[in-house]
């Protein structure tokens, strides 16, 4: 299914002056911003993900979103790479 059916406006490697994030979602009224770890086995998931938070936060990716008036989400996902799967995401809010 595309994201364009959905009505969901999906920036890839979004590209501010501060870095890049992996993905942003725009979509009724709310703004995702999400960036992906991997880890090599299912240990050190949280560390990934507080981690994966941390960028988000320290390298300001949903700056440019924040005057829009709209909520706005971080969300950080850790995938492992042995089993090619999500194994955990952490949501929060600004």
């Amino acid at each position: 299914m595309s994201f364009r059916t959905t009505h969901v406006n999906l920036k890839v490697e979004d590209s501010s002056s501060h870095g890049r994030s992996e993905m942003v979602l725009l979509h009724e009224e709310q703004v995702f911003v999400l960036e992906f770890k991997m880890v090599e086995e299912d240990k050190g998931v949280q560390e990934a993900l507080d981690s994966v938070i941390t960028q988000i936060r320290e390298k300001r990716y949903a700056e440019q979103y924040q005057d829009r008036g709209e909520p706005v989400h971080l969300i950080g996902m850790v995938f492992s790479r042995s089993k090619r799967n999500l194994i955990d995401m952490r949501v929060e809010a600004l």
